[in-house]
């Protein structure tokens, strides 16, 4: 008789099944939708430039290159797939379900920006999206972790990717550190500076995808390399350090993808609002016979111009 009352009502057996379903869709966010990707860059790569100023594609084979001869270009390759192996590594506490990663490249050849675009407009569900380099400035000058991020004066996600990018800062700087005790994070720094006020291709050929549109970005600059205490603790011993890295970083971006599934961010205003429209006001009005770097060397200063990327 009981098992007869049971299923006596199948509509309301119906309706909670449904109701369970919904509130697992609801506090999984994307992630109850399905898989998504996280795009990794490996800066660089190859022997020759690839791309063209004129399509705003150029991409340059390699810009830094440690002490003991050690390239960007083969650094920033060995720590992204170090990236993918620890989002593909069995799944701890902080660890995102469902996240997929890609590197837009996995060996030693240059895609343009055109093409790294395109593997992450092409992604299932493009989450984020992280190009990998390493620095040098002034033979040794400089030490820290620094971010580059597309400014606000081109970005309608501008608010979004300083956040993401400013934690990714910090929690890869963190990680740094136990390697390199002084090494700080840096303040992520905006991109009107390069190519004469273009900003960075990688950000202008993503805009060409409305599906990219809402996915945080920025360029993850992990460390000056041109310097010997550098060398010697983190990249002579990088089967050790590089591990410790990239768990940071995939444990950061899957930790921001459940707090912000996509398209959800409500973020404050980080950096101060007058001074960027300050300058580009004093930028589209300036009549230099040096042309318009001398006037962005003068508001950013020099320390603040490492070897940025292409």
């Amino acid at each position: 008789m009981d098992s007869v009352k049971r299923f006596r009502h199948p509509s309301l057996t119906i309706f909670l099944i449904g109701l369970l379903a919904f509130l697992t869709v609801f506090t999984n966010g994307i992630f109850a939708a399905g898989e998504v990707t996280v795009i990794i860059d490996p800066g660089h790569g190859g022997t020759n430039i690839t791309g063209t100023h004129l399509l705003k594609s150029n991409s340059s084979p390699n810009n830094a290159t440690s002490p003991s001869g050690l390239r960007e270009k083969d650094l920033t390759l060995e720590l992204s797939q170090e990236i993918q192996r620890a989002f593909e590594s069995e799944r701890g506490p902080n660890r995102a379900p469902k996240i997929r990663c890609i590197l837009t490249r996995t060996n030693d050849w240059n895609p343009d920006f055109a093409q790294r675009a395109k593997v992450a407009a092409d992604s299932l569900n493009p989450a984020a999206l992280v190009s990998i380099h390493f620095n040098t400035f002034r033979h040794g000058a400089a030490l820290g972790t620094v971010a580059l991020i597309h400014s606000r004066f081109f970005s309608l996600n501008h608010e979004d990717d300083l956040r993401f990018a400013d934690e990714l800062t910090a929690a890869t700087s963190a990680a740094v550190r136990n390697f390199l005790p002084r090494s700080p994070a840096m303040d992520s720094l905006n991109d009107y500076h390069i190519h004469d006020g273009t900003g960075a291709y990688l950000f202008y050929q993503m805009q060409r995808y409305p599906q990219l549109d809402k996915v945080p970005k920025c360029f993850l600059e992990i460390e000056f390399i041109d310097r010997k205490d550098v060398q010697g603790k983190l990249l002579d011993q990088r089967l050790v350090t590089f591990p410790v890295i990239a768990k940071a970083i995939a444990d950061y971006i899957s930790c921001y993808l459940q707090e912000y599934p996509q398209g959800s961010c409500v973020l404050s205003q980080l950096e101060d609002e007058s001074a960027d429209e300050k300058f580009m006001e004093e930028y589209k009005k300036a009549e230099s016979p040096f042309g318009n770097s001398a006037l962005i060397d003068w508001f950013l200063g020099a320390f603040r111009r490492p070897n940025l990327p292409d």
